[in-house]
């Protein structure tokens, strides 16, 4: 039924959505355990790289190569 689901995350938000931490490629968002809500969330950025890269990359431009 195409009202069951509204109505079910409507009734679900007026006592407080249970939310959870929730991860998907690249975006980390809540969702709730008892209805399909989730919050928009947060995009995440590309991995950095480890400290040791970084270091060396920046001597190697300070030094001019």
């Amino acid at each position: 039924m195409w009202i069951g689901e509204p109505l079910r995350r409507f009734l679900c938000g007026l006592g407080g959505h249970e939310l959870m931490r929730s991860y998907a490629p690249g975006r980390l968002y809540l969702r709730c355990t008892s209805c399909p809500y989730e919050t928009p969330g947060w995009m995440l950025k590309e991995p950095r790289q480890p400290l040791m890269r970084r270091g060396r990359a920046l001597i190697a431009r300070l030094a001019g190569n």
